[in-house]
């Protein structure tokens, strides 16, 4: 759960934002018209680069950009895709109180280059990988709002945030500030859909299906023991058809799976999958996730990923019989400030 913040975020563009858009450069404010911007350079490089807080719905659509645009880079393990920025921050109960504590960093033009979304003790970082040495600007920003936070406290401040294991300088800078690896980690994997997906069928008495409209919406969300909201269909790529659940022969809803597919890197996202206590070992998230996969499959998508604990020994056993291979972990490092 994240910590609030209260952001100055009065300045939007008036026209509706299509997803992925980046603010056009006269979109963007300068100077001193934008709280707490400042400009950063390194040696050798000529251009300079300005930070400023979150303000708008046109800043989160060039923090997705810049996330679609690393896949498409990396083509391998990342903390965040765009898909699970949307799904973090719509289960939010605030979503627009919560994504606006993050901090951006913009090339002269506004091109999104990095950003920081902190809470509580933890922040979510992202930089571009053309732009790696910014990551100290981030992890310095990011170290003073933690202080900034902890003032009056008597705990010790602490600051935690994730890079993938086979991001090996993200691992090196952290640990030149002084951050350690711990035990929480995730593990990445990843499905090619290039063959047709096999249908696995539930057991007798389960059929999946959609969710079907608001009442099931407020259903999922009084019943899902992962938090979800209503206000998830808010989300851009958010799709009903992609939002399955599983029903009893008596129509209640016993398992929940939601897909997300991001188009540009033809890449679907299954975050998150759930299945009630009483109504497991009876194959529903195999069944789910095996409609779910053949349904982004035929919307375009090359390959499917999804994460799990890495001491969740059943659901790595599952996604591996359903042809996810690990390709890397999502490790939480943390430092005491």
């Amino acid at each position: 759960m994240r910590e609030s913040e209260n952001a100055a975020a009065s300045w939007c563009p008036t026209e509706a934002s299509s997803p992925f858009r980046r603010p056009r450069p006269e979109d963007l404010l300068t100077g001193a018209e934008v709280f707490g911007r400042h400009n950063v350079t390194w040696p050798g490089v000529t251009s300079a680069m300005s930070s400023r807080q979150y303000r708008c719905e046109a800043d989160f659509e060039s923090m997705l950009a810049l996330l679609s645009e690393t896949y498409g880079i990396v083509r391998g393990p990342v903390c965040c895709t765009s898909s699970e920025l949307e799904w973090w921050r719509f289960q939010e109960s605030d979503p627009d109180a919560e994504i606006a504590s993050a901090w951006l960093w913009e090339m002269p033009g506004g091109k999104l280059i990095a950003y920081a979304w902190p809470g509580g003790d933890e922040v979510d970082v992202a930089v571009h990988p053309h732009h790696e040495r910014v990551r100290s600007d981030v992890m310095a920003w990011s170290e003073t709002w933690r202080r900034d936070r902890a003032q009056g406290s008597t705990e010790p401040a602490v600051l935690r945030t994730s890079v993938v294991t086979t991001d090996a300088g993200a691992m090196s800078g952290l640990r030149e500030r002084g951050y350690e690896p711990t035990e929480s980690r995730r593990q990445w994997r990843l499905r090619p859909l290039d063959a047709e997906v096999p249908i696995t069928l539930p057991s007798p008495g389960y059929v999946i299906d959609e969710l079907r409209g608001p009442r099931e919406l407020q259903a999922r969300e009084d019943l899902a023991q992962h938090p979800f909201r209503t206000h998830l269909t808010r989300a851009g790529t958010y799709r009903p058809d992609l939002n399955l659940v599983a029903r009893s022969a008596g129509g209640s809803l016993t398992a929940f799976c939601t897909a997300w597919l991001d188009e540009p890197n033809r890449l679907g996202v299954i975050e998150p999958l759930e299945c009630l206590a009483e109504h497991r070992r009876r194959g529903l998230a195999r069944a789910m996730m095996s409609e779910a996969l053949a349904r982004l499959r035929s919307l375009g998508a090359t390959a499917a990923i999804i994460t799990n604990n890495a001491t969740n020994d059943p659901a790595a056993a599952l996604y591996s019989s359903l042809g996810f291979e690990r390709k890397g972990e999502i490790v939480r490092w943390e430092r005491a400030l």
